[in-house]
């Protein structure tokens, strides 16, 4: 099972990627907005991998993570938003408008990756 430093990495990873993609000319949305979703699932991954906990699904995550007092109010509805979104790309093969996505979804992606740097137990990664 992969530790909180080994998401962190993972989750720079992913982040990596979409600026190499460029959102602000990328034909390929789809795609960063299904990589901003995993950026914010092991951002999430983290927190708990730093209390020692690991999911096997992504029901079991949610289970926990819809109940985390911590990530209530700011990360859960951004997970979410971001979740859906991606599963919009993957399976409805939806059309994403490039100031939807620069926008609305950067910017939740933003704000969930703020609030993961205050409560994280782990330094942020740095490039």
């Amino acid at each position: 099972m992969p530790d909180a430093r080994s998401h962190l990495r993972q989750a720079q990873h992913n982040r990596d990627l979409i600026e190499s993609l460029s959102p602000v000319s990328t034909p390929f949305l789809d795609w960063v907005v299904t990589v901003a979703f995993y950026v914010a699932l092991h951002r999430i991954e983290a927190w708990f991998a730093g209390k020692g906990q690991h999911f096997e699904s992504h029901t079991q995550r949610d289970d926990w993570l819809s109940k985390a007092k911590q990530l209530r109010q700011v990360v859960w509805p951004r997970y979410k938003e971001l979740e859906f979104q991606s599963r919009q790309a993957r399976y409805q093969c939806v059309s994403f408008d490039r100031a939807f996505v620069q926008g609305r979804l950067m910017d939740l992606l933003d704000e969930l990756e703020q609030e993961m740097d205050t409560l994280t137990t782990c330094p942020p990664m740095t490039s």
